[in-house]
């Protein structure tokens, strides 16, 4: 593919966000592809180092705020009716708690992702303190020296489940992190 095609078609996918934005995208990437040449490529082999279209296009998205986006798709570009005004006013009692509602259970999901991250931290660390807390204790507390083993045993087993349990829940935060970022941008590409 030529840069001007690869440039046309990247213009055609990020239609719906701001002029400015399209002009900006477009302008880093044509840089990039005359970088690329002059270190020696040919312009169909820089063009296919970008990569493809969409996997641009998700990229650009992730750096534009959601607020831009439906800021630049709900502008009016002509202002509206009689008959418009009438039938947003008559429907409001419909549209309205919709919206609402709609946009509490997206703020909610996108809110269970990032819950779930600190209940692992919290269940992590509450592990923590419990070991630190029974290793205390048996020192400070047992009655008898097989009552402090067994407490000072408890005591490392759990500092032990915590360790475990770090390196298991930071893989899981890490999917937790890159699902919530999927969402923001399905969200956004409802506004493409």
């Amino acid at each position: 593919m030529s840069k001007a095609e690869f440039l046309t078609k990247l213009r055609e996918s990020l239609n719906g966000l701001a002029p400015a934005d399209i002009n900006t995208s477009i302008e880093f990437y044509s840089e990039i592809i005359d970088d690329r040449m002059e270190e020696g490529l040919s312009e169909e082999d820089a063009v296919a180092c970008l990569g493809s279209i969409d996997d641009i296009r998700d990229k650009v998205l992730e750096a534009v705020p959601i607020t831009k986006i439906v800021k630049e798709k709900i502008k009016p570009g002509k202002p509206m009716g009689a008959l418009a005004v009438i039938l947003l006013i008559i429907g409001f009692p419909l549209w309205f708690p919709l919206v609402i509602a709609g946009s509490a259970v997206t703020f909610t999901i996108y809110l269970v992702f990032w819950i779930l991250i600190l209940c692992l931290i919290v269940v992590n660390f509450s592990a923590l303190i419990c070991g630190g807390a029974l290793i205390v204790q048996a020192f400070v507390q047992a009655s008898t020296i097989a009552g402090g083993m067994f407490l000072f045993g408890i005591g490392l087993a759990s500092f032990g489940v915590a360790i475990l349990l770090f390196h298991a829940f930071k893989g899981l935060a890490k999917l937790l992190i890159a699902g919530s970022k999927l969402f923001l941008l399905g969200l956004k590409k409802l506004f493409i």
